[in-house]
């Protein structure tokens, strides 16, 4: 699909994509994708109708370039989102609400070396994992946002020494 990772998407070629992850939804093999260690490397956003994530929301000043990779470790419970430059990496914890979901709690982003307050509720800050395999996740968002993620290093992990605004605290306690 051409569509700029969702962000030049017509509502029909949106409308065929929604089925398409229906169908896989339905047939998803991993039952307990928030937990499974396939959700472990480096996956690469490569579609979502999330206007947060696009950075078409709005007045938005801070636009997405190139994709936007997410990083589990499942031992930490931390989450690592590269969404480029200006943005770069958050780190963000984790909070497991069942096998198949959990919540990120995303501090505040620098932007240009200037910290911006962080946003209570993101389109991404609870991620339901409806359908996982070696190659491709999809997730739910917040606002019913979608999001597909290309299996890019499987064996790419997370530097556990940087926590990137994350409390010490929280991260002491796990």
């Amino acid at each position: 699909v051409n569509s700029d990772g969702g962000r030049d998407c017509p509502s029909e070629t949106m409308s065929r994509i929604m089925e398409q992850v229906r169908v896989l939804e339905n047939s998803n093999p991993t039952k307990k994708g928030a937990r499974s260690t396939l959700m472990l490397g480096r996956w690469s956003c490569s579609f979502t109708n999330s206007p947060e994530l696009l950075g078409t929301e709005g007045l938005n000043i801070v636009k997405r370039s190139g994709p936007v990779f997410f990083c589990y470790d499942l031992d930490t419970e931390r989450c690592e989102i590269d969404r480029g430059w200006p943005l770069r990496r958050l780190c963000a914890q984790m909070t497991y609400t069942s096998n198949a979901a959990f919540d990120l709690e995303i501090p505040s982003a620098r932007v240009l070396g200037i910290s911006m307050p962080a946003k209570s509720q993101r389109d991404y800050s609870s991620l339901i994992v409806t359908y996982l395999d070696l190659d491709l996740q999809i997730c739910r968002g917040l606002n019913d946002t979608i999001y597909i993620f290309i299996q890019n290093d499987p064996l790419y992990r997370m530097d556990a020494s940087q926590s990137d605004g994350i409390d010490p605290k929280l991260l002491q306690n796990k």
